[in-house]
């Protein structure tokens, strides 16, 4: 990661200064380290040790506002009007860790002590890969010996107006992840003038490429926490639909043309690939010697990196083109469901039930990728929710221009989480 990654590192020691500031019980019951660079790990040592602890996790770097004129509010001002908090990472991923914090603090300061050992993981690096935030606290506790009970992320949200046949609040649980990487195709060959061109150049070598590419998509396939998600939307569908949400196996073939009309949905059955940046010459009467496109791939579960890369060379068939990897530190597996059976993952739905009764709760897959993905090895279930309502406007602000939460909404989240550390730290084993 170079300065272009974190272009002004100055500000991470602050932000911590300025919790140690605004959580004093939190600072003096909880013990915190520095682990990662930057990421902060605190443990708050429970009555059983022979007990799982469980994680919470959140991130505290945000991506770039590009846009900053567009903004109704300035996107680093942390303005509050009319009831709403304005700014970069109000919803990505500031407020997840701000109400932890805040639900700690209330609970210590209440005298609460947990009955097993809670983790708070707060990487500071998720934008650009989350290896050196979360990836070392990953680290750090596997060497320890950690094994939690669950961890929760931050992740899917309660969605309103967006899932299909559902007109009730869907409260979205993830317990599976995709994977990600970027491959880099790559056409070599003899450089030399325009004038006089090749009949095969390398920049049209790299366009049959991608034309291979974009004409044979991955296969769709239904996979266990998609099927998850189709059952237990089901009793929200209309009656007419929910034989075939209850049994999509069954009905496969009706439910795969269905949902890969949408761009949104088709992402849930199958690996999806996107062509993001080309390069080639530096000049327009160049040949380049070398034409590169670096294509984005979202993996489904039961598909890997490697997997990818020979699908890849099979479908675009010419030995002059190299694929690889374009930036091996910065890919991930996919992440395999974690169970919706347990009594861990039912406690987790009871206290999203409890906040949002209107929402119906389920299983989901993840289609972009978290900081969770670091800690496979270190708990033994991870799930992934944002406990915020969301709508498709609301959506389209995360990354975007007038990123904001509503003051109410942040009050809640701190509800939420008081609740979910109160639950999940019960020193009975959840299974």
């Amino acid at each position: 990661m170079d300065a272009a990654a974190i272009p002004d590192p100055d500000v991470f020691p602050r932000f911590e200064q300025f919790l140690a500031e605004s959580f004093p019980r939190v600072h003096a019951t909880l013990k915190r380290e520095t682990l990662g660079d930057p990421g902060l790990l605190y443990t708050w040592s429970g009555r059983d040790a022979a007990a799982d602890p469980i994680i919470l996790t959140a991130h505290y770097d945000v991506v770039p506002a590009d846009r900053p004129g567009d903004w109704t509010h300035p996107p680093f001002s942390g303005a509050v009007v009319d009831d709403v908090i304005w700014g970069r990472g109000a919803v990505d991923d500031k407020s997840s860790l701000m109400a932890i914090l805040e639900a700690a603090e209330r609970l210590a300061e209440a005298g609460f002590t947990p009955e097993r050992t809670v983790y708070f993981a707060f990487g500071g690096d998720e934008e650009v890969t989350g290896q050196r935030g979360a990836g070392r606290i990953a680290a750090a506790l596997a060497e320890r010996g950690v094994r939690a009970l669950c961890l929760v992320d931050e992740g899917t949200a309660v969605v309103e107006n967006t899932v299909r046949l559902v007109d009730r609040p869907v409260a979205l649980i993830g317990t599976a992840e995709k994977g990600y990487v970027d491959i880099r195709i790559s056409a070599r060959g003899a450089d030399g003038h325009a004038s006089m061109p090749r009949r095969r150049t390398t920049v049209g070598r790299l366009a049959r490429a991608l034309r291979r590419i974009e004409r044979r998509p991955f296969p769709v396939r239904l996979v266990p926490s998609v099927r998850q998600f189709l059952a237990a939307i089901a009793e929200a569908a209309p009656m007419t639909y929910r034989p075939i949400l209850r049994r999509p196996r069954f009905f496969a073939p009706v439910l795969k043309r269905v949902l890969t009309a949408d761009p949104k949905t088709d992402a849930l059955v199958r690996t999806t690939q996107a062509p993001t940046m080309l390069s080639g010459s530096a000049a327009p009467n160049v040949l380049p010697a070398c034409a590169e496109a670096v294509v984005n791939v979202r993996i489904l579960p039961g598909e890997t990196i490697a997997s990818v890369c020979r699908r890849f060379v099979k479908v675009i068939s010419d030995p002059a083109i190299t694929v690889e990897v374009h930036n091996p530190s910065g890919s991930g597996e996919p992440v395999e469901a974690s169970p919706s059976n347990t009594d861990t993952y039912r406690s987790l739905c009871t206290v999203v039930s409890t906040h949002f009764r209107d929402a119906v709760v389920v299983p989901y897959l993840v289609t972009a990728t978290t900081d969770s993905k670091h800690y496979r090895n270190v708990a033994q279930a991870i799930y992934r929710f944002l406990p915020l309502r969301m709508d498709p406007a609301m959506l389209d602000t995360v990354h975007g221009v007038d990123e904001r939460i509503g003051a109410t909404s942040y009050l809640s989240m701190i509800d939420f989480y008081s609740d979910l550390i109160e639950t999940l730290s019960h020193g009975a084993e959840h299974r």
